[in-house]
């Protein structure tokens, strides 16, 4: 399994609207990834979904459900190493907790963390294409994912994928190559 890092905001997204793009990432990160948090980023994200601006958006019921998808699928880790890459300061225990876990993506709708794709290695992207990752049977492409990993587009795969996100496909398939 991948290990996902998720920041505050796809969080919050994922609490405002059922069945949106960002609570459709984190199911999907809960069901075929391992979904990584520090003692830093669960604070921030409790703290966030708190925030009197989301009392009238996010009902107790909504916040609770979110907080146990994370708190039943997240594995917990000890940042060790400090980092000082973003822009925003606050955003680096993201960066931080990329690192401990060794994490292959964060999921993010924070422009400030998204300028840094790829960040060492990490991609860094928005819910709405972790979710296209995985709409082949619910199971992310491999192809897809490898191509997504270092660097690339979505690549070619032979799954049933919209054909919106198709038309971004190349032509050439990707070669075949376990995880």
């Amino acid at each position: 399994m991948t290990n996902v890092v998720f920041d505050a905001s796809s969080i919050v997204g994922a609490a405002l609207k059922a069945d949106s793009l960002p609570e459709r990432a984190l199911l999907l990160a809960r069901s075929h990834e391992t979904i990584c948090l520090s003692a830093a980023v669960e604070a921030e994200i409790r703290q966030v979904l708190r925030r009197p601006k989301f009392r009238k958006y996010i009902s107790e019921a909504s916040r609770d459900r979110i907080l146990d998808i994370l708190g039943g699928a997240a594995l917990m880790f000890e940042t060790v190493q400090q980092v000082i890459d973003c822009r925003d300061k606050k955003d680096n225990k993201y960066l931080e907790l990329a690192l401990a876990a060794g994490a292959s993506i964060i999921v993010s709708s924070d422009d400030d963390l998204l300028v840094l794709d790829p960040w060492r290695g990490i991609r860094i992207v928005r819910p709405v294409d972790y979710v296209r990752l995985g709409k082949a049977g619910d199971k992310p492409c491999r192809a897809a994912v490898l191509r997504l990993l270092r660097g690339g587009g979505y690549g070619h795969c032979t799954a049933a994928w919209s054909a919106i996100t198709a038309r971004r496909w190349c032509s050439a398939p990707a070669a075949s190559t376990s995880l």
